[in-house]
């Protein structure tokens, strides 16, 4: 493959000096972009960087998701369970531009689970995905909406923050 000979290349070719090092990291990271044939000790650091940062981006596609969500259901008044059953309901529900705009975000987002998947356990992924949904949506909900909240909401976002230090902690490759 192109990528592992360019990593061949680069390896063997220069001497070990921080510039040399930084192209072979830019190589390297390129090939894990563009091929799904690499070592998880060549890209170590930089897999759990990306893991991170897609669990943040997948975490704000949700948070965003569900903010859509609610001022959809705003627009449509107070839905009854039953409103499910009408088909004609089901189909002005779900093509309603704010509902069907978050269905979009909401399945980008779980589109990209895929990768920190592939990383961390399930329990991993969903606590940190779980907890920094709740905390954007929070703060979202809190600009859009100018919902305040209690004491008690705000240390449970601390908790789930310390729930997510701790799971980044004991994350270990597999």
């Amino acid at each position: 493959m192109l990528e592992f000979s360019l990593y061949e290349v680069v390896n063997s070719s220069f001497e070990s000096d921080s510039h040399t090092h930084c192209l072979r990291n830019l190589i390297v990271t390129t090939s894990f972009v563009f091929s799904s044939q690499y070592t998880i000790n060549e890209v170590r650091y930089m897999d759990k960087f990306m893991v991170w940062v897609i669990i943040v981006a997948v975490s704000l596609l949700g948070a965003i998701g569900n903010i859509l969500f609610k001022i959809g259901t705003d627009r449509l008044g107070q839905i009854p369970p039953q409103r499910f059953l009408d088909i004609y309901f089901i189909i002005r529900y779900l093509f309603a531009p704010a509902i069907f705009a978050a269905l979009v975000f909401l399945f980008l987002g779980r589109f990209l689970i895929g990768s920190p998947l592939s990383f961390l356990g399930v329990t991993q992924a969903f606590v940190a995905i779980t907890v920094l949904s709740l905390i954007f949506t929070l703060f979202f909900e809190a600009l859009v909406f100018k919902h305040t909240y209690d004491l008690w909401t705000y240390v449970g976002i601390l908790i789930g923050l310390t729930s997510i230090a701790l799971i980044a902690r004991g994350t270990a490759p597999s």
